[in-house]
Parts: C-alpha cells; structure tokens; sequence
C-alpha cells in the first residue's frame, strides 16, 4: 500500500488535457457514441465508480483496488500496456501521469484513434474535488438542474454560472468544521506506515483533511510524504497519532502496529490518544477520503471531549 501510494504521490502534479479528436464518445462527450473509459490510476477508478460509471470502464491500472477481473489491465504509471490498450478501443483515457509529458505514443495513438487523454493531479484535497467534479461535468449526463449553492472548494468558479449540481458539495459537508475544539487536542501526527514512519505532511490531502476539520497537524513544513523515524517523532512529542494501516489484521490494536512509537515517553502514548484507520481504500486520493474524513472526525471529536 505504501508503494502504491508513493505512485500516486509521484502521478500528482498537473492535470493537462488532450483533446485529441472524439470519435463515438459517451454520454457528455459530444459524439452520442458508447462511452469507454480506461482508467490508468486506482483513485481515478474509484471516483467513476462513485459516479456511475463503472460499467463504462474498459481498461484499468496494474494496480486498481476495486474493480472486477473481467476488466482487464492496461499498465502502470512506469509502462503503458500499448497492445492492452488499444483492444480496449477506449474513448476517453483518465490517467495522473505527474509533472511529465505525457508519453508520446500515448498521444499519437489518441490522435490516430480519437480519443480523449486527459491528466488529473491527485496530491491535495482540492485536486481531488476539482477532478471529481471535472469527470462529472466531462463524463456523465447530469442533465439540467438548478444552480448549486456551493462548488466546495474551487473558489474561482463562480456556482451560479454552473447549471448543474456538482459531487463536490459531498466534500463540503464531509469537510465541515468541526463543532468540537480539534485544537484542543494538541498536534497531531497523521502517519500511513511505521517501517519506516511515513507521516502524511504538507501538501497531501489528508493533510488537509485535518486542517479543514479544525485539527492542528505535528508535521506543518515538508513534502506530502516524509519518512522520519524514532527519535524524530520522540522529538515531535505529538499529543496524538492517527495510524492509516489497510493491512492491519481485523482486532488490531494501533498500540500493536505503532510497535516501537507506542512505548515513546510522548504525550499521544501517555494519554492514550492513538487511533488506527484500516479502510482499504483510506490512501487513495479519490472519494474514499469522504470515509476517511468522516471516521477522522469521529476519533478527534472523541479525544477532543476527554
């Protein structure tokens, strides 16, 4: 999972559109055709699914989470399946390929055969919501509504001039300021492995997560993924630890994957305030966060009313 994630980290730097040419594209795309979808990342996949449109998705990533084995893989963000790819005939390709250009056979075979490229950053919350809502808008037919009253987190979008009710006004109720003091807790370490330490910093989304509910993070300067160790976090002295382990074993304690970090003389392991989230998907940049958020608020709420 830590792998994983340090793939997503490295495919979340820009989202730069393709337009190549869109012959038969679906519902949204303009052409009345059948829409088909390869989705080259886990996270993007898991927000189609959330958008209805998992039956759409003719080819995913090495690595997907969630969908089903009859849909078959098409590479990686390191090697494109270029063969897999084209017997798919996809219309649309969604991939977060990062600071880099896009591959070039990537782009001639868009070219050659119509489809849309388009490339998401996925490394903080609001490129997360902005790509959410993106898909929605590009991919399904939401057909006319009434203005929305909020667009999340994109403020220079201006609502009123968008016909359509956008997923992303889920985020801002997920997201909502807490009631509680999450202050009053004192930092907090959000860590997603212990061999070594990898504490979710600046820049990432659940990093944001914990600011937008109120909560004050250990770690404020850095990079979205930091590995410290021991003795780092013995001099960090947290007043609590959140520990995001999907392969923790069901019954599992934090205190039992934190291993060494639980017997520090710090004031999260003296008072008691180390928690673990195992959901599966709770690494992902996609919608899995709106969980993540939820479950994180229940366990700052609780310590916050000690």
């Amino acid at each position: 999972m830590v792998l994983l994630l340090a793939a997503l980290v490295l495919g979340a730097c820009s989202k730069n559109a393709q337009p190549a040419p869109q012959a038969g594209a679906g519902a949204g795309g303009g052409g009345g055709g059948e829409l088909r979808i390869v989705a080259l990342s886990p996270a993007i996949a898991i927000m189609l699914r959330d958008l209805g449109l998992e039956e759409n998705i003719v080819g995913k990533h090495d690595y997907d989470l969630i969908l089903g084995e009859q849909i078959p893989a098409v590479g990686h963000q390191s090697a494109i399946d270029y063969e897999a790819l084209l017997r798919t005939e996809p219309t649309h390709v969604l991939i977060q390929w990062g600071r880099r250009e896009l591959p070039g056979r990537l782009t001639e075979l868009a070219a050659a055969n119509g489809w849309a490229v388009t490339d998401y950053p996925l490394l903080t919350l609001d490129d997360v919501v902005s790509a959410y809502d993106d898909m929605a808008v590009d991919l399904r037919d939401l057909g006319p509504r009434s203005p929305m009253t909020k667009r999340g987190f994109i403020p220079e979008i201006d609502p009123s001039a968008i016909d359509l009710d956008l997923p992303s006004a889920a985020f801002a109720e997920a997201l909502r300021p807490s009631d509680s003091d999450l202050g009053s807790i004192g930092p907090v370490l959000l860590l997603a492995g212990v061999e070594p330490p990898g504490v979710l910093g600046p820049g990432s989304a659940h990093h944001d997560i914990l600011l937008r509910l109120g909560a004050r993070p250990a770690v404020v300067e850095g990079n979205p993924w930091i590995e410290l160790d021991v003795e780092d976090i013995y001099r960090l002295g947290p007043s609590a630890i959140v520990l995001i382990d999907s392969d923790a074993p069901e019954g599992a304690t934090a205190g039992e994957r934190l291993g060494a970090i639980a017997g520090l003389p710090i004031p999260a392991v003296e008072d008691g305030r180390m928690a673990l989230i195992t959901d599966p998907l709770a690494l992902t940049p996609s919608t899995a966060l709106l969980d993540v958020a939820e479950e994180l608020r229940a366990i700052l709420e609780a310590w916050a009313g000690e």
